[in-house]
């Protein structure tokens, strides 16, 4: 208490007789009041509403050329000059107005203060009054000056921005030497303390364009389909060759030796345009015959050789991303590609519709054989090809299949996990999931059985091997 008094004795009349010359009528220090808060209502406005219009909106808008739009694409050219004159004159606004609020605030309350017995008793009126002030400038302040125009002009940024654009300029552009030295002050700070200045903006990442596209899905203006390319897009340049070629296994090859009547005979049963040609026993690729190469030979003379009739292969490392190989496709016009391995082994082919269906989807006409790879049982479980990639199970299927770098496919991924040739009837439990093992060809899984087992508990990563009894396995094809 003795501080309080101390404090109102000395403190107090001297703050009295400091501004007691400067003393202007309270209506007068209200009105300023009022239009420093007004003013930096316009400000907050102003800096939001155009600070949160995309540049690309930014761009459109200007092309109409009214005086609003142009001078919003101004602002928006040089945001650290337009940023740091809004900021100065904040700043310079809200010291005004805590002086202001704290006189008038004094002068008004001190006869109505000084009356409670509280304050007569406890020697309060100091701290009551610093009180009063600090609540009324931060409400004042805050919600009139700074909430409600911001959030006006997030709701309406292109009307608040369009409204406050050209007065936001012509501050800007007066202000601009003061401001500018300001700036080069707080660049010398930043350079001191080792921040280099990058004029540069911020990136956009792909996980920010993938809400936007949500955003934008789920609020109608991006229908599903826009919104599966799109996102087939940006899953485009990450592939390489390896996840969509045609395995070796599965390649339907003709033989170099072969005549041309029997490769007419061959191409009856197939229903390709393209076929690699191989020299039996090395396995050397020739070239590619093209099916309409073979059919004019045939129908001219039928005579020649098969060799005679090949193009020049075209080889790609299993390592190139889709996006690459497509590009060379066309540029060399080529509709299928050899795929190598780092060893230089032939481990595929791909053709210009398995890399378009990255993009599109399974493309089929009328010839095509129609096979589902994955069938989905009446007890939910799923048969599935075991040549199907990891990567579409997990995106269409939303099977939780770790992916590894040592296996693309369903079958590379139950060899890894048994670390041994498997056998038919062989199962094993992961991730939920009970996998079994339905079919073998040979030595390769040809298709397997996966069952959802939500119940079951935590089991270690990597799976036991757990095979039925010998006499209910699938015996080899």
């Amino acid at each position: 208490m003795k501080t309080f008094r101390c404090i109102e004795r000395k403190i107090i009349p001297n703050f009295e007789r400091t501004f007691s010359f400067t003393m202007v009528p309270v209506w007068i220090d209200l009105f300023a009041i009022v239009v420093l808060i007004v003013i930096n209502a316009f400000l907050a406005a102003s800096e939001l509403s155009i600070i949160s219009i995309r540049m690309s909106r930014v761009h459109q808008m200007a092309q109409s050329g009214s005086p609003e739009t142009l001078a919003i694409e101004r602002l928006r050219k040089d945001p650290e000059k337009f940023v740091a004159t809004v900021q100065v004159l904040m700043t310079l606004i809200t010291s005004l107005t805590s002086a202001l609020t704290g006189t008038v605030t004094y002068e008004v309350l001190k006869p109505r203060l000084t009356e409670l017995p509280l304050v007569q008793e406890f020697h309060f009126l100091l701290p009551l009054s610093v009180s009063v002030i600090i609540l009324f400038q931060v409400y004042s302040m805050l919600v009139l000056g700074e909430i409600a125009p911001k959030t006006l002009a997030i709701r309406n940024n292109e009307r608040i921005a369009a409204l406050l654009s050209r007065p936001t300029l012509f501050l800007t552009e007066t202000l601009s030497l003061p401001v500018r030295m300001i700036t080069a002050t707080s660049q010398g700070l930043l350079r001191m303390l080792g921040v280099r200045n990058s004029r540069s903006a911020y990136p956009i990442s792909p996980e920010e364009l993938d809400l936007l596209l949500k955003e934008g899905t789920e609020q109608g203006v991006i229908n599903r389909t826009e919104q599966d390319l799109i996102q087939s897009v940006f899953k485009f340049t990450d592939i390489s060759v390896r996840e969509v070629m045609v395995p070796r296994m599965k390649m339907v090859v003709m033989d170099a030796s072969m005549t041309i009547e029997q490769a007419t005979n061959f191409l009856s049963d197939h229903r390709f345009s393209r076929y690699p040609v191989v020299r039996t026993g090395t396995g050397e690729v020739v070239g590619i015959l093209y099916y309409k190469d073979l059919f004019e030979n045939y129908v001219r003379s039928r005579q020649g050789r098969l060799t005679d009739l090949v193009h020049a292969p075209f080889f790609i490392p299993e390592s190139m991303k889709v996006a690459h190989t497509l590009k060379e496709m066309q540029k060399r016009r080529t509709q299928m590609a050899l795929v190598l391995s780092e060893y230089g082994t032939l481990e595929g082919l791909v053709t210009m519709e398995d890399l378009l269906e990255e993009l599109v989807g399974e493309i089929e006409d009328e010839s095509d054989d129609i096979q589902k790879p994955v069938e989905r049982l009446r007890d939910g479980s799923y048969l599935v090809d075991a040549s199907q990639s990891i990567r579409d199970l997990r995106e269409d299927y939303h099977l939780d299949i770790p992916e590894g770098d040592d296996y693309e496919t369903l079958a590379g991924f139950v060899v890894a996990q048994l670390q041994t040739i498997p056998r038919g009837g062989e199962f094993f439990y992961m991730n939920h999931l009970k996998v079994t093992i339905v079919d073998m060809d040979k030595y390769r899984v040809s298709r397997v059985k996966i069952e959802p087992v939500p119940d079951m508990p935590d089991l270690p990563p990597a799976p036991a091997r757990v095979s039925l009894p010998s006499s209910t396995q699938k015996p080899f094809k």
